[in-house]
């Protein structure tokens, strides 16, 4: 029990410290199967599940990330469900994502061919100026069972002006490699469109793609990481 001395300790007291400088909102999106929980919880919590699960609507997980500005930053990740039974609920939360990591299977041609689809949808419920990023995810499978060559999917990257990486989520190859490189374009957008504003003065319209800085309930335990 900590006892109150009577004696006035304010201005002494050091300030509240602020839990986050600012919220960032990314969706992980694409076909069922692709490894999308796997890649985000590989991420978040450097485990693997071997057994799938799907995911029922949508799954989320929340991180601080520690930027190279020394900004602490609160990430939502969204984990949409691939499934097209889900799709009128997964659309909805394209609202407010300021990026989106487009995943498929380099096993499955299907899945690549279905990032048109997906950024048809991106384009029609999405932020203007959302970031986007395509991921090559079970490199680990050796030629035999590839579907889609690395060139393939560097070269659907470019045709579209987006980043490109291919990762394996079960060997933990290039995952921290290519969620660092595509929360450190949010992050930068993010800032430089809050910069804009402020010398816009408040009569300036808010970005399309500023999420919502809403307290998040029954978060999932936080964890740290740098973006270098």
């Amino acid at each position: 029990m900590v006892k109150d001395s009577g004696e006035d300790t304010t201005a002494s007291a050091p300030p509240a410290r602020k839990p986050f400088d600012f919220l960032i909102k990314v969706v992980i999106n694409g076909a069922a199967q692709v490894g999308k929980t796997s890649l985000l919880h590989r991420y978040a919590n450097g485990k693997y599940q071997d057994t799938y699960i799907a995911t029922i609507g949508v799954d989320f997980i929340v991180k601080e990330i520690q930027t190279k500005d020394g900004d602490t930053v609160k990430l939502q990740a969204w984990d949409l469900a691939g499934e097209e039974r889900f799709r009128t609920i997964t659309n909805s939360y394209y609202r407010g994502a300021m990026g989106m990591m487009l995943v498929y299977d380099v096993t499955d041609k299907q899945s690549f061919e279905h990032l048109e689809k997906l950024l048809d949808q991106t384009r029609s419920f999405g932020a203007e100026d959302i970031i986007l990023f395509v991921v090559g995810n079970k490199a680990d499978h050796n030629d035999s069972k590839r579907m889609v060559t690395f060139e393939e999917g560097k070269q659907f990257a470019d045709e579209n002006g987006l980043n490109f990486m291919e990762t394996s989520a079960r060997d933990n190859v290039s995952v921290n490699e290519a969620f660092e490189q595509f929360l450190e374009l949010v992050v930068e957008k993010y800032k430089k469109d809050r910069a804009n504003a402020a010398k816009s003065g408040p009569k300036a319209k808010p970005s399309k793609a500023k999420p919502e800085l809403k307290a998040v309930e029954n978060q999932k335990k936080s964890s740290t990481c740098i973006i270098l």
